[in-house]
Formats: C-alpha cells, sequence, structure tokens
C-alpha cells in the first residue's frame, strides 16, 4: 500500500521485491525444462514519486547511480519500458535500495524491476491485474537478457520455493512446501558474466552440437526426478543432483575455474552439494547443507567475499 495517504501529503508508492537463486535447472528452463528456483527475502525496496523533471528518473543511492528514461544506457531503457508498458505518460521518480549483490547470478536485476513495477503501480493507484504487472517485469528483463524464461522475476514477484515450466502459453508454476528445512550458502566466486552473452553462448552450442540439446534434456530429467526429495526435505538427495547439475552445466561450457573450486571448496568442508547458480561464467555458487550446520558457512567466510546465508523451507 501507498504511504502518506493524508491530505496535503506528497503521495509516494511503494514496491518490494524478492532476489532467487536457483536450486537446479538454469538453461535448461529457457528450452522448456523445469527449474528449482527459491526466493529470497528483502532483494530491492522502490518508492516512487511524481517528479516535474522532463523524464523520469530511477536512482539507486548506494550505488551513487541515477538514470533518466531518455537514457541510452540499459537501465534507462528498461525504465522507459516499464513506464511503456503501464502507460505512464507523466514524469516520476523511482529510489531503490537493492539488498543483493549485482550482476553475479542471484536476480538483481528482477528485484530492481518487479520492486519499481510496483511502486510505480502503488503510485498511479491504477490496481493492475498480475498479468498488466508481469508483461512490465518481463519488459523490464527483456532489455537486459533478451529472451529471459521469466523464472527471475517470478521468484523476484512471489518469493517462496517453486517449480518453474517455461510454455508458450504461459509459464506453470508449483509452490513447493519442503517437509524438513534445509540452509543455502550463496558465495561470489568470480566477477558475473552478461546472462544474454551465456544464454546466447548455450544457444549456439545447441545449434551446432547434438550433445548440448542432450545435456539440456538431462538437466530437466534430473529436476523431475529430484522434486519429489525438495518435497520430502531429504536434503543429501538433492545435494547429489545440485552435483550432477554442475557437472552437466561444465559440459554446455557454462562454468570456469573459479565457480569449480569454489564448488570443490564447498564439498570439502561437507556441503551436501553445491553448484554454479545463474548463467555462469562466473557469479554465484549455491551450497545446500543442514539446518544448525555453521561449519559451511565459517569456511566459506574465511575464503571468499560476498557470502550470503538463507533458509530454504
Amino acid at each position: 500500500m501507498s504511504e502518506e495517504r493524508s491530505a496535503g501529503a506528497e503521495p509516494v508508492g511503494v514496491g518490494r521485491s524478492c532476489g532467487k537463486v536457483l536450486l537446479m535447472g538454469e538453461h535448461a528452463v529457457v528450452y522448456g525444462h523445469p527449474a528449482i528456483a527459491v526466493g529470497l527475502d528483502d532483494g530491492a525496496h522502490a518508492k516512487a514519486r511524481w517528479s516535474s523533471g522532463r523524464s523520469s528518473e530511477l536512482a539507486v543511492a548506494s550505488w551513487g547511480l541515477a538514470v533518466e528514461a531518455d537514457g541510452e544506457d540499459l537501465l534507462s531503457q528498461a525504465l522507459a519500458s516499464i513506464l511503456e508498458r503501464l502507460a505512464v505518460r507523466r514524469s516520476l521518480s523511482v529510489e531503490l535500495e537493492v539488498h543483493l549483490p549485482v550482476g553475479v547470478g542471484l536476480g538483481s536485476s528482477a528485484a530492481i524491476g518487479v520492486a519499481a513495477v510496483r511502486a510505480i503501480d502503488d503510485l498511479t493507484r491504477e490496481r493492475r491485474s498480475e498479468a498488466e504487472l508481469g508483461a512490465a517485469y518481463q519488459a523490464w528483463e527483456a532489455v537486459f537478457h533478451g529472451n529471459p524464461s521469466g523464472i527471475d522475476h517470478t521468484a523476484a514477484a512471489r518469493g517462496g520455493t517453486f517449480v518453474y515450466r517455461r510454455r508458450p502459453e504461459g509459464a506453470l508454476i508449483e509452490a513447493i512446501a519442503p517437509e524438513r528445512g534445509a540452509r543455502l550458502v550463496m558465495v561470489v566466486a568470480a566477477p558475473g558474466a552478461s546472462t544474454k552473452t551465456m544464454v546466447d553462448g548455450v544457444r549456439q552450442r545447441v545449434q551446432t552440437e547434438p550433445q548440448a540439446a542432450k545435456d539440456l534434456a538431462s538437466i530437466g530429467a534430473l529436476v523431475e526426478e529430484t522434486l519429489p526429495f525438495v518435497a520430502a526435505g531429504d536434503w543429501a538427495r538433492v545435494g547429489e543432483a545440485m552435483n550432477t547439475n554442475h557437472a552437466l552445466l561444465r559440459a554446455l561450457g557454462v562454468s570456469c575455474p573459479a565457480l569449480d573450486a569454489a564448488v570443490d571448496v564447498a564439498r570439502s568442508a561437507g556441503a551436501l552439494g553445491a553448484k554454479l547458480t545463474g548463467s555462469g561464467g562466473g557469479g554465484c555458487v549455491v551450497c545446500l547443507t543442514h539446518q544448525g550446520d555453521e561449519h559451511l558457512e565459517r569456511v566459506l567466510n574465511a575464503r571468499f567475499e560476498g557470502v550470503l546465508c538463507r533458509t530454504l523451507n
């Protein structure tokens, strides 16, 4: 709900969103195979206000970043795309707080987009449908990623743990409520790579190497086999599947030495499973461990910067 609705007060629209971590299924999800995602609470917060400026603005103060909708950079283009989708003709400003590392596979761009769209919708009091908001989320993500699967903005908007299947007629989304919780530890192992570049690289391999399509199908089958274990909270089996998923992603050429090294460190420290998460080429590794097990977190904190922990339930 909007803040400061009292008479005479400046109207303010607010929006919140989650980050995301892909437990399994990245890249394969682009081709219609299932993926398992977990929303990360407290991804981004946005406030939107009407502005007297000639162009709408978006700012992230903690980054020292401010752009206008008529700019040529990607963030400016993304802002313009959601304003067009939401049919907002009046200038406004959006201020954001982002609580995720940027560009490392944890859904920061989707978190920003979803929070901004929600704040703008709240400011305009249009009460748009979820489908209308979803189209704006997708338009934002398309600027950065070309042909996004939709899983990032879905996680940003809904949070929780779910399986996602991309379909031409619309995504199929099914919530998962594990019987027992677990601990996820995410570590930034290397600078992030362009999601669009990584997705395009896989597409080229699919077009020229028959094995690449088989690897994607194997990832999809592995996700399907693992879904009952996630629901049952059988984390040892889930961890084994995560390890296999990482091997298949390596075969697709989307891992890198730094990601592989972080995976090895995590497994040596007792992780039930560890794999790259996101599009790869750099960025984050996600590690699975039992609730209450702090040893893995201590080891990774000693070796890496940017360690983030969440409960999976």
